[in-house]
């Protein structure tokens, strides 16, 4: 009978390789259950308030109309990322009113906000916790995206909610972009006053 003698070499190999092999297992074992389970990164969803959408090379972001009542006007939040260098011309259509807006290449233009490009719709009939359709259009497709009406209860868009426009009455005076001021009536002198 032959005997083998083992060295601690030869032990230190035999442990390494099922430590290997152990490993090994372990890890097919472990991600093997994504190999078959869908990827959620896969099918992105939008965490925000409003609709999102594509007219071509421009992806509309977060798109939502503010106003304070139903048949007030409507202020058109949203985001507009021109995705290719060239400039790109889109048109918006809500309720038979039309806007355009230009984009120059890689642009992100930021529509409804304080330092963005304002577009409100008068007489839009949009009624807040509902949606409206509106129609953004490029040159050669368009999209229709379901939008959410807001008010201006949530601190967000408090400063988003559009005013009204004010309207002229008699004894006041009113130019665009002003608030109307009413013009002072002449008082009537009475006996007191003349000192008698």
């Amino acid at each position: 009978m032959i005997r083998t003698r083992t060295t601690p070499t030869t032990r230190r190999a035999r442990r390494g390789a099922v430590a290997v092999g152990v490993a090994v297992a372990s890890l097919l074992l472990f991600t093997g259950c994504d190999l078959f389970a869908p990827q959620d990164t896969l099918d992105i969803r939008d965490v925000t308030d409003g609709a999102s959408g594509s007219v071509g090379d421009v992806h509309i972001a977060n798109a939502v109309l503010i106003t304070e009542n139903k048949g007030d006007p409507a202020n058109l939040v949203a985001t507009l990322v021109n995705e290719s260098n060239k400039d790109q011309e889109v048109s918006i259509h809500a309720g038979g009113a039309s806007e355009s807006v230009s984009l120059t290449g890689s642009e992100v233009l930021q529509l409804g906000t304080s330092g963005g490009q304002s577009i409100v719709f008068e007489n839009l009939d949009a009624t807040p916790g509902g949606l409206t359709d509106i129609t953004f259009a490029g040159a050669d497709e368009s999209t229709t995206l379901q939008v959410p009406v807001l008010t201006g209860g949530l601190q967000e868009y408090r400063d988003l909610v559009p005013t009204q426009t004010p309207t002229s009455t008699p004894g006041s005076t009113s130019t665009p972009g002003s608030t109307s001021t009413p013009e002072p009536t002449p008082t009537a002198k009475t006996d007191e006053s003349n000192g008698g």
